[in-house]
């Protein structure tokens, strides 16, 4: 145990959650496309992300007018893997043991199409989603597995 408490495991050796917080946000902060830049003058100026607007354009842009705004409000605090079958956005949240959907379309919470079991099949701590259209797999940082969920009436057909 170190003076950090909590601890997860990354290949074989023991890294404290605050330090791949840490990583993570580092991680974020370096590929993000907004960024401020000290002009000769002394004065700044702001390039790239936005709402898609000023800085980059083309292929690897980011379009902020597809950003997803709602997680918040829908309880959705850490999100940690997407996938999406075209009409629907699935979210896993580790903090709340599920997997939240929104709609591609108005970005609205979808909570029919939620999954809710994730905690009962204790898979705690999803990180990654993927899925062939019938079987959501969660990949769960913590046990080292991979879960499989039926999604049988949660997709249409």
């Amino acid at each position: 145990m170190n003076i950090l408490g909590n601890q997860s495991r990354r290949k074989g050796r023991k890294v404290p959650r605050a330090l791949t917080a840490l990583f993570a946000v580092a991680f974020l902060f370096a590929s993000c496309e907004w960024f401020t830049d000290l002009t000769e003058d002394g004065s700044t100026e702001q390039n790239g992300g936005g709402s898609g607007g000023g800085g980059n354009t083309g292929a690897g842009a980011r379009d902020g007018a597809k950003d997803f705004n709602t997680l918040g409000a829908a309880g959705n605090r850490a999100p940690r893997g997407l996938w999406s079958d075209g009409t629907t956005m699935w979210a896993a949240d580790w903090d709340n043991e599920k997997i939240y959907a929104y709609s591609t379309i108005g970005k609205a919470r979808d909570a029919a199409k939620d999954f809710n079991t994730l905690d009962a099949a204790l898979n705690r701590e999803p990180e990654g989603l993927w899925s062939d259209g019938t079987t959501m797999w969660v990949a769960d940082r913590v046990s080292d597995k991979i879960y499989a969920y039926s999604m049988a009436g949660i997709v249409n057909p």
